[in-house]
């Protein structure tokens, strides 16, 4: 509705990126050590990562309505801390057989 008076709406979705809010809790490696093994990239974010994507929606003028996520591959992954990958479990034998049968199960996550 705003995109007559040519107004286009989109956002950044930031991963984990150092800022002056979180210098301190950064400035611990072992912070940095928890973060870097989810995020497919091998390092954090920095400020120019986010700035780029912004010049990109700054600059797209048919883009709109767009949520670009900016994260490293840490979302696509869905590996994120702390979450615990669910165990393997054995599909129960139908007929003699486990071939086609599925099983469901519940992971809490934490």
């Amino acid at each position: 509705e705003y995109a007559e008076g040519g107004i286009r709406v989109n956002a950044i979705a930031p991963g984990v990126v150092p800022v002056e809010r979180t210098e301190e809790a950064f400035a611990d490696p072992n912070v940095v050590d928890m973060w870097t093994p989810h995020l497919p990239v091998g390092r954090l974010g920095k400020v120019d990562d986010i700035a780029d994507a912004t010049l990109m929606l700054a600059t797209n003028e048919w883009m709109s309505g767009s949520i670009v996520t900016v994260d490293g591959g840490m979302t696509g992954r869905a590996n994120m801390p702390f979450r615990p990958r669910p165990a393997r479990q054995s599909a129960p034998e139908v007929n003699g057989s486990s071939e086609g049968s599925t099983v469901e199960f519940e992971v809490p996550l934490i």
